[in-house]
């Protein structure tokens, strides 16, 4: 588990804490958030589809991510924050899904698409796949988000709508009117 004091933009102090997914970490969630968290970020590595999973043997790290985000989005531990879905590592999903090989994998990966060799196609895809997940939280409250954490200025514009949406929560809950802009 790892605990971040985070400041953005000299304006908000967040806290971050990252619980960790591997099985042995995933029983701490209760205890970390039971004090309240204002949102739950889940990242997925894109390129992860044909990369074995330590953790269990004849599944890729995309399908024990799979696992791993139904049980988080439809806990109730996690049953009111802000839910943001990051899709991250993009620029290298669509890098591999161009060459023949790394296509191959992926249509192994995911026998259901039906969709052409085009990585739009496939990362709208991936990104259902992962909604079709969450049971009891409608996918409209799942703020999805296609990422390059090295790509810092991408990732100002979804810290900052991350934020926003914190904060709209935070007003909501407080029982004051959002209006939209």
């Amino acid at each position: 588990m790892l605990l971040l004091p985070f400041f953005w933009k000299d304006k908000f102090w967040w806290t971050i804490i990252d619980v960790g997914g591997h099985q042995p970490e995933r029983s701490k969630w209760g205890q970390v958030v039971k004090d309240g968290i204002n949102a739950m970020i889940y990242f997925v590595a894109l390129d992860d589809y044909s990369t074995e999973s330590g953790e269990e043997t004849g599944k890729t790290k995309m399908d024990i991510s799979k696992l791993v985000w139904e049980e988080v989005v439809n806990s109730d531990v996690f049953n009111r924050e802000c839910t943001l879905l990051f899709l991250n590592k993009v620029d290298l999903f669509r890098e591999q899904i161009t060459e023949e090989k790394q296509y191959s994998a992926f249509k192994r990966a995911f026998p259901d698409y039906n969709g052409e060799q085009d990585a739009e196609q496939a990362l709208e895809y991936v990104k259902q796949q992962f909604l079709e997940l969450s049971t009891k939280r409608s996918p409209n409250n799942i703020y999805t988000h296609y990422t390059c954490a090295i790509d810092t200025e991408q990732m100002n514009v979804v810290w900052d709508a991350l934020q926003e949406n914190i904060i709209r929560q935070r007003l909501e809950a407080s029982g004051l009117p959002v209006f939209d802009k």
